[in-house]
C-alpha cells in the first residue's frame, strides 16, 4: 500500500472514525485531530472473539492445495461434523460494476421474510461454491449467528452505513478496506439505501456483510498474515477463546455499532496505538511533500560547517535560531541527530556517517510501509496476557526485561549473522551455566583446525585447546597421524576461562534451535551500529548484571558471582521459577516520545507486506489439527531449503559440571549432552 492510497483513503475519515478505544487520547497533534471531538461510543466490551472458521492457509507462495513439490494434492472427504478442507481464497473478479448493480431501492432496516430465511439456510447448508457468493470462511459461527436471529436478515441500511465507515478507518491499522469489500456487497457498501431485487440477493448480501465483518474481526484479534506460516520457527500464536460471541455481534449490528466492534478486536497495548499515531503523521507528512535526500559526503560532524547542514536541520525538522550560522553543525542540531540515532538503534555519537546518513535518506513511502508491517507484529502479540518476561528485540539490538508491561531494564545484544539468523520463537529461561566450555564447530575443525594440526601437532596446546574423542576422553594430539586423516574425526573444545568464545557465563532455555544468552569475548562489537555477528545466539554487554537479576530472588549477590567465577569451575544455576523468554522481530518501534525505525536485517518485511496485502486465510492454529501437521511439514521444509546455514551452529559431548539447585546443596552431577552446544 502506498502512501497516496493511504491518504486519500484514511486521513480525511480520521476525525470521524477513530478507534472507540482510543477515547480522550490525542492521536496527532501534527495534523490537528483532537480526540475531545470525537463521538464516544457505547461501550460494549465482550471478553473475546475467536470466530469458528472453514479453514484456509497456505505455504509462502503456495496454495493450500500444493504438496510441496508443487503439484496438487486430493482433498480428503470431509468427516462428519470436522470443519471443510481448507481452499485459496479466489481473486476479485474484475467484472464491471454495472453487471453487479442491483435495483435501486430503498433499505432502511433489515428486511424479514419467510423468503429471505429460507434462502439464508439454504446458502448455510450448501456445502457447494453459490454462482456470485463469496466464500463463507466462518460457516458455523455464521450458522450460529443466524440460528439465534430466526434465519432473518440483520442488515439494515444504518448498519451498512456504519460497516462502510469502519472499513475505510482501517487505513489506521495498515490494512487495506477493498480486501473486506466483497464482490457482492460493494454496491451496498456505496450506497446502503440500495435494495437487493430478491429474497435471493438479499440473503446473500446479509450472509456476506457478517462474513465480511468476521474477517475483519479476525484480522484484527490476530493478524491477516499468518506469523506460523511465515516462519517455521514461530510458535507463539495469540490464545484462541472458544466463548459463544453471538448475542455482541447480533447487538454490534442491530444498533450499527460496527466501528465498536473493531476497536474491541483491536490490540489493547500501547505499543498499537502508538503505531497508529505514527502511521498518521507521516502520512500528513508525505501529503505535504515527505523530505529531501541529503547528498553524501564527508561525515558530517558537531561543529563543522557544510553545505548539507541546512538539508539536516530540515530533515529532522529543527529550527534555525535567529542570527545563527545556517551551515554550522551546531549543538542543537547534535542534540536532534543523537536523538534521531538513539531512536533507529544507531551508535549514538551525533556523527552524520554513512550509515547514518543512510537512515535518513530512507524515503517516507518506505517507513510507512514499515509502519504497517509492525502493525500486523503487534496483532500477532498480546502483550497485555504476560505479567513478566525477557524479550530480545533482535532487529534492535536489545534485550529488555518487562514487568506489568514496563521495561524495567534492557542492555545492547549482538544477534545472528544473516546467513545464521535468531531464530524467532518462545521459551523459558531454566538455568545459568557459569565458566562455560565452548566446542569448535565441525566446519571450523575441517577447514581451520585440521590443516594447522597437519602442520603442528602442538598447534592445540598453543591455543589452550583439548582434544576430545565422541565419549569425552582426553586424546594426545601427538598421537595422531593428521597427515593421513582427509576429515575431522573428533571434538575440539576450549576449557572455561576470559578468552572463551562463551565468556564467563550463559543463560539457557532449551530449545530445538540451541540457541541461548551468553557473554563474549568480543566486547568491541558493541559499539558497532550493526551487530548481526553471532551464529545465532544473543551476546549480551553485560550479561553479569542479568545474572544478579534473575539469581539475586534466591539468594545470590554479585559477590558469590564473583566467586563462582574466579573458582574456574563449571556451574550450573538453576532458577527456582523459570522466565519466559521471547524473541521478536520488529522494524519499527513506537513509543510515547515517537517511533524508531531499524534496518530489516533478515530482509522479512518485504514477504510479511506482500501477505499483508494478499487475499484472507485462516490461521494454521485454527486448522484441524492434521491439516495442521501437513502444512507445518510443509513450512519446515521450505525453510529449511530457504535458510541452509553455512556452518553447522551446534555440536556437542558430555561435559563434568556441578548443578546449583536452590535451597539444595550443590551436588556434582553429568550434564545432558546438549549442555555442550555451542555458538560462535
Amino acid at each position: 500500500m502506498k502512501c497516496r492510497f493511504l491518504m486519500l483513503s484514511g486521513l480525511i475519515l480520521l476525525a470521524v472514525t477513530l478507534p472507540a478505544w482510543a477515547e480522550n487520547e490525542q492521536l496527532s497533534t501534527d495534523v490537528g485531530i483532537r480526540a475531545d471531538v470525537m463521538p464516544q461510543p457505547q461501550a460494549i466490551t465482550p471478553a473475546d472473539v475467536s470466530p469458528a472458521a472453514t479453514p484456509d492457509a497456505s505455504v509462502e507462495g503456495q496454495d493450500t492445495d500444493a504438496a510441496v513439490n508443487g503439484e496438487p494434492t486430493p482433498a480428503p472427504a470431509e468427516a462428519a461434523g470436522a470443519l471443510p478442507e481448507p481452499a485459496v481464497a479466489e481473486e476479485p473478479q474484475t467484472e464491471p460494476l454495472e453487471a453487479l448493480s442491483p435495483s435501486a431501492k430503498p433499505l432502511v432496516q433489515a428486511q424479514t421474510s419467510p423468503e429471505v430465511a429460507a434462502a439464508i439456510r439454504q446458502l448455510l447448508s450448501s456445502k457447494a461454491e453459490q454462482p456470485g457468493a463469496p466464500r463463507f470462511y466462518h460457516r458455523q459461527q455464521l450458522q450460529g449467528l443466524y440460528q439465534a436471529n430466526g434465519y432473518q436478515a440483520l442488515w439494515g441500511a444504518s448498519a451498512i452505513a456504519d460497516f462502510s465507515r469502519a472499513l475505510d478507518a482501517l487505513v489506521l491499522d495498515g490494512l487495506k478496506a477493498d480486501a473486506y469489500r466483497l464482490e457482492s456487497i460493494a454496491f451496498f457498501l456505496l450506497d446502503p439505501t440500495l435494495q437487493p431485487e430478491d429474497a435471493a440477493e438479499q440473503a446473500l448480501v446479509d450472509l456476506s456483510l457478517s462474513e465480511s465483518l468476521l474477517q475483519v474481526l479476525y484480522n484484527l484479534r490476530y493478524g491477516k498474515v499468518d506469523p506460523e506460516m511465515l516462519d517455521a520457527d514461530f510458535n507463539y500464536p495469540k490464545a484462541r477463546d472458544a466463548g459463544d460471541h453471538t448475542q455482541s455481534l447480533r447487538d454490534w449490528i442491530s444498533q450499527a455499532q460496527i466501528a465498536e466492534a473493531f476497536a474491541w478486536a483491536r490490540p489493547k497495548q500501547s505499543e498499537y496505538r502508538w503505531l497508529q499515531e505514527a502511521l498518521v503523521d507521516y502520512c500528513a507528512k508525505a501529503g505535504q511533500g515527505g523530505w529531501r535526500p541529503i547528498p553524501a559526503g564527508k561525515p558530517l560532524k558537531p561543529g563543522a560547517s557544510d553545505a548539507r547542514t541546512p538539508l539536516l536541520r530540515a530533515r529532522l525538522q529543527l529550527p534555525l535560531e535567529r542570527g545563527a550560522d545556517e551551515e554550522v553543525y551546531d549543538a542543537e542540531l547534535e542534540k536532534a541527530v543523537r536523538a534521531f540515532q538513539d531512536k533507529r538503534s544507531l551508535n549514538v555519537d551525533g556523527v552524520v556517517g554513512p550509515v547514518t546518513l543512510g537512515a535518513l535518506n530512507i524515503s517516507i513511502e518506505q517507513r510507512i510501509e514499515q509502519i504497517r508491517a509492525n502493525l500486523e507484529r503487534e496483532r500477532w502479540f498480546d502483550a497485555l496476557a504476560k505479567d513478566e518476561y525477557l524479550l530480545i528485540d533482535v532487529a534492535g539490538y536489545k534485550l529488555r526485561w518487562i514487568s506489568q508491561g514496563e521495561v524495567i531494564w534492557q542492555e545492547r545484544v549482538q544477534v545472528g549473522k544473516k546467513q545464521t539468523k535468531t531464530p524467532i520463537f518462545q521459551d523459558q529461561l531454566e538455568h545459568l551455566i557459569f565458566n562455560p566450555t565452548w566446542s569448535v564447530p565441525p566446519g571450523i575443525n575441517q577447514r581451520t583446525i585440521l590443516p594447522s594440526l597437519k602442520l603442528d601437532p602442538g598447534y592445540l596446546d598453543k591455543k589452550g585447546y583439548m582434544l576430545l574423542d565422541d565419549n569425552g576422553k582426553r586424546i594426545d594430539p601427538y598421537s595422531i597421524d593428521w597427515k593421513s586423516l582427509d576429515r575431522m574425526p573428533y571434538i575440539v573444545r576450549q576449557p572455561p576461562g576470559n578468552d572463551n568464545a562463551l565468556g564467563r557465563v550463559k543463560f539457557m532455555f532449551p530449545n530445538k534451535h540451541h540457541v541461548f544468552l551468553h557473554d563474549t569475548n568480543h566486547r568491541e562489537l558493541f559499539s558497532k551500529d550493526v551487530r548481526t555477528t553471532s551464529s545465532g545466539c544473543v551476546r549480551l554487554q553485560d550479561p553479569f548484571v542479568l545474572a544478579e537479576r534473575l539469581l539475586g530472588r534466591q539468594g545470590w549477590d554479585r559477590a558469590r558471582i564473583d566467586k563462582t567465577l574466579a573458582s574456574g569451575q563449571t556451574l550450573q544455576a538453576n532458577l527456582e521459577k523459570p522466565l519466559p523468554i521471547y524473541i521478536r522481530y520488529l522494524t519499527t518501534e513506537a513509543s510515547a516520545e515517537g517511533v524508531g525505525f531499524r534496518d530489516d536485517i533478515y530482509d522479512r518485511d518485504p514477504k510479511l507486506l506482500e501477505k499483508l496485502d494478499g487475499p484472507f486465510r485462516i490461521h494454521l492454529a485454527d486448522l484441524p489439527k492434521a491439516e495442521q501437521t501437513r502444512l507445518r511439514a510443509q513450512v519446515k521444509s521450505a525453510s529449511k531449503v530457504a535458510n541452509l546455514p553455512v556452518e553447522p551452529e551446534v555440536i556437542g559431548i558430555p561435559e563434568e559440571i556441578v548443578v546449583e539447585e536452590a535451597p539444595k546443596p550443590e551436588v556434582k552431577t553429568q550434564s545432558n549432552w546438549k549442555s555442550g552446544f555451542i555458538d560462535l
